[in-house]
C-alpha cells in the first residue's frame, strides 16, 4: 500500500515536470515566431515591393513584400489624410477612387467606403510637410467603374 502511494506521488511529480517542460517549449516555439516568422491574415501570393539580393539587409519596419489577396474582392485601397482633412473623413463614409493607370475620364471612377482610419498619425519624414493618417478602401461592389468597367488591378495602383 506504500509502495503504491509513493509510486503515485512519482508519477504526480513526473506529470507535473512534463507539463512545466512542455509550457516553456510552447513559449520558446511562440517566441521563435515573433522573431523569425513572418505571416499573413490572407491567402495570396508574395509579390517583393523591389529586386532583393541575397544576404542583403532590411532594416526594421522596412516594406520589401506584399502580400497579393487570392480572392481579389479582398482587395483594398491603402491613402493618406492630411492632418488638416482628418476632420472631414470617417468609417464607413462612401468615396470615389480614381486610379493613375485607368483616367477617370475614359473609365469611370471606383466606388469605396472607408473600412479603417488610424487613430494616430505617420511620423513626417522627408518631403512630406505634415503627419498624415492612413485609411483603408474597401470595394463592396468589386472593381466595377461608374462607367460599368470591370478593372484589372496590380498592386500599388
Amino acid at each position: 500500500m506504500e509502495l503504491s502511494i509513493q509510486e503515485d506521488d512519482d508519477i504526480l511529480g513526473y506529470e507535473q515536470e512534463i507539463a512545466v517542460c512542455l509550457k516553456r517549449m510552447k513559449a520558446q516555439i511562440d517566441s521563435w515566431k515573433l522573431s523569425y516568422l513572418l505571416t499573413s491574415p490572407m491567402d495570396g501570393h508574395v509579390s517583393f515591393v523591389r529586386k532583393w539580393d541575397e544576404g542583403q539587409f532590411i532594416g526594421a519596419g522596412e516594406s520589401f513584400l506584399t502580400v497579393v489577396p487570392a480572392d481579389s474582392s479582398m482587395a483594398v485601397g491603402i491613402v493618406n489624410i492630411p492632418q488638416a482633412s482628418f476632420g472631414k473623413v470617417a468609417v464607413g463614409q462612401k468615396v470615389n477612387v480614381c486610379l493613375n493607370g485607368y483616367p477617370y475620364m475614359e473609365y469611370g471612377m471606383l466606388v469605396g467606403e472607408i473600412g479603417y482610419l488610424s487613430s494616430v498619425p505617420d511620423e513626417v519624414s522627408g518631403s512630406q510637410a505634415e503627419p498624415q493618417y492612413t485609411a483603408e478602401i474597401v470595394f463592396p461592389d468589386g472593381f466595377i467603374t461608374t462607367y460599368g468597367k470591370e478593372l484589372r488591378l496590380i498592386q500599388k495602383m
